[in-house]
């Protein structure tokens, strides 16, 4: 066998290894973690339409619902649906959550939003930001497993603020985009595609 030959086999070797790795990777991957998009400008600029994001599957708590915090971008299921009838997934940020003993109250307020009295400082927003009620509801009381979530795009996000909305519970949030999935998004979105790729090979 020529060397050229040689040279030829080894580099085949070595595609064939790494697009198996990849695979093996790839399904790693959609096994523990699931990938959502962003469709739409709700979530701008935290998040843009065409992002793909890790959504972790965290572990539950003792009530099998997901544990969150204020602040947290969280994935809900259920509160809207599409003219199949399947649930759509919601990418919002968790404003407020009621606690077991006592209410949380939410305001909105010229153009800020309280949470129990205390103007929330809301780094993540543009500078530009203004938060408006929609509709004559600026209060909102919160008791146990309710969320108060927003968009970050608060021009242009259907959230809390309005009643075909509203509260969701914590039982709806199915996962959390935390912030390193933010950062690696490029990677992410790469993986994506790769499935894609696998996916078109595998049904051909």
């Amino acid at each position: 066998m020529s060397e050229q030959n040689k040279s030829s086999n080894k580099f085949f070797y070595f595609i064939m290894v790494l697009m198996i790795a990849i695979l093996v990777f790839v399904l790693y991957l959609n096994n523990n973690y699931k990938l959502v998009d962003v469709s739409g400008s709700s979530m701008y600029p935290t998040l843009e339409s065409g992002d793909v994001l890790f959504m972790s599957n965290v572990d539950v708590d003792e009530y099998g619902d997901i544990p969150t915090k204020n602040g947290d971008i969280i994935i809900i299921e259920g509160e809207k649906f599409d003219s199949k009838g399947e649930s759509k997934l919601l990418i919002k940020r968790q404003i407020a959550k009621g606690e077991k003993d006592r209410k949380v109250i939410v305001e909105i307020k010229d153009g800020y939003v309280y949470v129990d009295g205390e103007m929330l400082k809301e780094e993540y927003l543009s500078a530009q930001a203004i938060t408006d009620s929609k509709g004559e509801k600026n209060r909102w009381e919160l008791y146990e497993n309710d969320i108060f979530y927003l968009g970050d795009n608060r021009s242009d996000s259907m959230d809390s603020r309005y009643d075909e909305y509203g509260l969701c519970s914590t039982s709806q949030v199915v996962g959390i985009v935390e912030q390193k999935a933010i950062s690696y998004k490029w990677f992410s979105k790469a993986i994506y595609d790769l499935s894609n790729f696998f996916k078109g090979i595998f049904n051909n």
